[in-house]
């Protein structure tokens, strides 16, 4: 029975995630808004109480983050463009199973019901 359950939730938990991603896949694009609006964002007009000054703050910020502009001149620098990958060997380490060194070193104290 318990083993019903699970499989129930996590049906359920499939079926959430796949209408999020419809969701999102319908917002983004499918939603047939009208393109000039689009990356707009609009200020709200009444600005009386503290909540409407941060959340026009807020916006603004984003609105500023939005419009940055990275100089990507760095890439053709003769210095970046010496940049080699340096092929590092890591060793593949067996996973260990039972005991592991960790335990093995920390110093044990016997209970004293289990005392032999």
């Amino acid at each position: 029975m318990a083993a019903n359950n699970k499989q129930r939730q996590t049906i359920l938990i499939g079926v959430l995630i796949l209408t999020l991603a419809l969701a999102g896949a319908w917002f983004f694009f499918l939603n047939n808004s009208d393109s000039s609006d689009q990356g707009a964002v609009a200020l709200p007009t009444n600005s009386t109480g503290a909540k409407n000054e941060r959340v026009q703050k807020i916006l603004a910020a984003v609105v500023r983050v939005g419009t940055i502009n990275l100089d990507t001149q760095f890439f053709e620098n003769p210095k970046f463009t010496a940049l080699q990958e340096t092929p590092i060997d890591i060793p593949q380490v067996q996973p260990i199973r039972g005991r592991t060194l960790e335990n093995l070193l920390k110093p044990t104290r016997a209970k004293e019901g289990n005392k032999r």
